[in-house]
């Protein structure tokens, strides 16, 4: 499959959402267009709540790795929620516990509560 990141608007008036759907494997070069968009978003003084579709994901090249922690400070500072849609067991257990120890909020839905992710990503923090 064919690798690709490709950025959708959630339909909402927010402008500090981002939504993605990751398809096949990513390379590194994915996070630099995220990155940028983080960076729009901390510039208007506002933290960003994501969307992330990872139905069609596969994995991701060791380059990712080294670009995430290039990126570390902008990834870790700049979210503040992060909702997946996953359908895959050990995936949706991981973010389970990246979630119990992050400053993020971070949440798995399946993909058939994918409105709900959507619900959750625009309400009010408690």
């Amino acid at each position: 499959m064919k690798s690709a990141v490709t950025y959708f608007d959630l339909g909402a008036p927010a402008d500090n959402l981002l939504a993605l759907k990751v398809e096949g494997r990513i390379a590194g070069d994915a996070i630099d267009e995220l990155v940028e968009r983080l960076k729009a978003i901390a510039a208007k003084g506002k933290k960003a709540r994501l969307y992330v579709d990872l139905t069609s994901y596969e994995g991701y090249e060791r380059s990712v790795v080294k670009e995430k922690l290039a990126h570390f400070g902008t990834l870790w500072g700049s979210i503040e929620r992060v909702a997946y849609v996953v359908d895959i067991a050990w995936m949706t257990s991981a973010i389970h516990l990246v979630d119990a120890v992050t400053p993020i909020h971070i949440r798995a839905f399946s993909s058939d509560k994918a409105k709900e992710a959507r619900a959750w990503l625009l309400e009010d923090p408690a």
